[in-house]
């Protein structure tokens, strides 16, 4: 077998039926002896037993009869894969076949250990971005220690369908232990598993279409601690991590800041925690670069003053992309074009 699919997946039994549908069916009737699909599901009963008439028959699918939790699936699924490799994926982003095509005949010269999959993904003004890993030499191939010395603000695997690993299953227990229930267990248990002498290749062409969740159950400050937490644990394996802490520390605030800031705007739903503000002020106060001056600025605020600013800043930079001419009346109106569209966005994402 050369590729396990894995995906753990709780109460979301559209994206999954539309997954199994447009992907799943495909991938295993065009590589049936090189593909494999593993799922564990967390799913209420009568959720897992809607998911389990879609799928494909040749899918190797558990369902926990109390729910484990997204670690605690991660670990089973990878535990139960039987291929050289494993890509662990989300059940809400699809796959782009002709991406996914490139991936496995990739896979098939086995020449790297770790192959970071890039992804395209909509904003809420409509438009697609690809992140396809550009700083990549011509060849796309460069060692794990040249990857973090040469951009140590970079974690692979924050998003966790973007990178497909060589499977190794005795480091599984190990992170498990150590980590438990951290949200980003799977980056420390790839980490381990490809080492520190890895090759890492970067696909040239998006394979994921990412859809940004709206509703999210975790706080802004739980991120954090748990970037933090996995990136303590990988130090004394990868020295790179070490000497690049400071910035991979200020990458993990920039994200949580952000994330805090379009939680107030509206943009996003976070779980609420009272004290997310102090706690990222105290974070900022100690991790504070120049890069995030704005953001630490929006921080100290009140509520509607970020709110204001963030709106203003985000509608500023969609019209300065659409008006190089710099005409003020230009800018005015596709500013108010930006504004209708994220008010757009926010009534679409509260029903």
């Amino acid at each position: 077998m050369l590729l396990s699919i894995c995906l753990p997946t709780y109460n979301r039994h559209e994206p999954l039926r539309e997954l199994s549908e447009q992907f799943f069916s495909k991938a295993l009737a065009q590589y049936p002896n090189e593909v494999e699909i593993v799922i564990c599901d967390d799913s209420t009963h009568d959720i897992a037993a809607a998911n389990q008439q879609v799928l494909h028959p040749s899918v190797r699918y558990t369902h926990n009869s109390v729910r484990a939790g997204f670690a605690k699936s991660t670990e089973q699924c990878l535990e139960q894969a039987l291929g050289k490799f494993v890509w662990l994926i989300s059940d809400d982003d699809p796959i782009i076949w002709e991406g996914f095509e490139q991936v496995m005949s990739t896979l098939k010269l086995d020449a790297a250990d770790c192959y970071l999959v890039p992804f395209s993904s909509t904003t809420f003004f409509n438009e697609t971005r690809s992140e396809v890993f550009p700083w990549f030499p011509e060849n796309r191939m460069m060692s794990i220690s040249d990857m973090l010395k040469n951009h140590p603000s970079f974690l692979p695997f924050v998003l966790c369908s973007a990178g497909i690993v060589r499977l190794d299953k005795t480091v599984i227990q190990r992170v498990r232990q150590a980590l438990k229930d951290n949200l980003f267990i799977h980056i420390a248990i790839f980490f381990e598993m490809f080492g520190p002498n890895a090759r890492v290749y970067a696909f040239n062409k998006p394979v994921i279409d990412f859809k940004l969740a709206a509703s999210r159950p975790y706080d802004v400050v739980t991120l954090f601690d748990m970037r933090v937490e996995v990136l303590e644990y990988l130090m004394p394996t990868f020295p790179e991590l070490k000497v690049g802490m400071p910035e991979q520390i200020h990458a993990a605030l920039e994200s949580s800041l952000y994330l805090w800031i379009e939680d107030n705007a509206g943009m996003v739903k976070m779980k609420h925690n009272p004290e997310a503000r102090r706690a990222l002020q105290d974070y900022y106060k100690k991790h504070w670069k120049n890069k995030t001056r704005t953001l630490g600025a929006l921080l100290s605020l009140p509520a509607l003053y970020s709110k204001i600013m963030y709106y203003h800043s985000v509608m500023s930079q969609y019209a300065r992309a659409r008006n190089p001419e710099n005409n003020w009346f230009k800018h005015v109106a596709y500013m108010g074009n930006a504004y209708t569209m994220m008010c757009a966005y926010k009534k679409s994402i509260t029903h």
